[in-house]
């Protein structure tokens, strides 16, 4: 089994940061697998990091510090970088995840099998027959579904069905050549809308992609969304159709 880099970018999440962090660790214990975490703090005034710190793990906990909020786009593509730089081989996984524990651990050994089996990129994707989305805000549904429909009609990548989840597997080796290529402009939308930009130019690299199913558990957040729908809908139209 290939190391896993578990990633994470996290923005005032100290009340959802450790149950998560727990409850992965409970899943690698039961892989075992050989793990280590990273998690940016982007920022955060309300001891996200200290609260990561004092997380129940047994496996080594990094943590990259910005300082300052540089925004999603930015926490997204320092969690990426470090993780792929500190990778030991191209097979290595680099995991990303959210950090309002909204995304199942669960899904992380079918993700890993999936990616034995020759995908470079994994998505948990919401949209499988052994899916399910619990707690979700009527308009999230509506918002994720409808970008859903876009960029199947737009794109239709093979293999796809969920576009803008970010909570991917991606084979460290296709991340080096990636961020070789492009760099910073590897994700250059704001928000949300940078993980579907990210998943379109890593499928334009040739990328094999495949889905895992996965639970979106909303009913354990805790706190307020991040996310501003507006400009996440005005983002994600952009790059849908620029990329056409």
């Amino acid at each position: 089994m290939p190391k896993i880099w578990l990633a994470m970018s996290a923005y005032n999440e100290a009340e959802n940061i450790v149950p998560l962090l727990e409850s992965a660790g409970e899943v690698f214990r039961a892989m075992d697998a050989c793990v280590e975490i990273l998690l940016v703090d982007d920022g955060s005034s309300d001891g996200t990091a200290a609260a990561a710190r004092s997380a129940r793990l047994r496996c080594p906990l990094a943590i990259v510090d910005h300082g300052a909020n540089r925004g999603l786009r930015q926490g997204i593509l320092t969690a990426l970088r470090e993780a792929a730089e500190r990778a030991e081989t191209d097979d290595d996984l680099v995991i990303f995840m959210d950090s309002d524990n909204t995304h199942s651990p669960e899904a992380i050994p079918e993700m890993v099998r999936r990616a034995a089996e020759g995908a470079d990129i994994v998505i948990a994707s919401r949209y499988l027959p052994e899916s399910r989305q619990i707690g979700v805000p009527w308009r999230r549904l509506w918002l994720s579904h409808a970008a859903r429909l876009l960029f199947q009609w737009r794109l239709g990548l093979p293999g796809v069905r969920d576009y803008t989840i970010g909570y991917r597997a991606y084979r460290a080796g296709l991340l080096r050549s990636a961020l070789s290529r492009h760099g910073d402009s590897l994700m250059e939308r704001e928000g949300f809308a940078c993980t579907n930009e990210l998943l379109l130019k890593l499928a334009a690299m040739g990328a094999r992609i495949d889905e895992a199913p996965f639970t979106l558990r909303y009913d354990r957040k805790r706190g307020q969304s991040k996310m501003r729908l507006a400009k996440t809908i005005f983002e994600t139209l952009k790059t849908l159709w620029r990329k056409r």
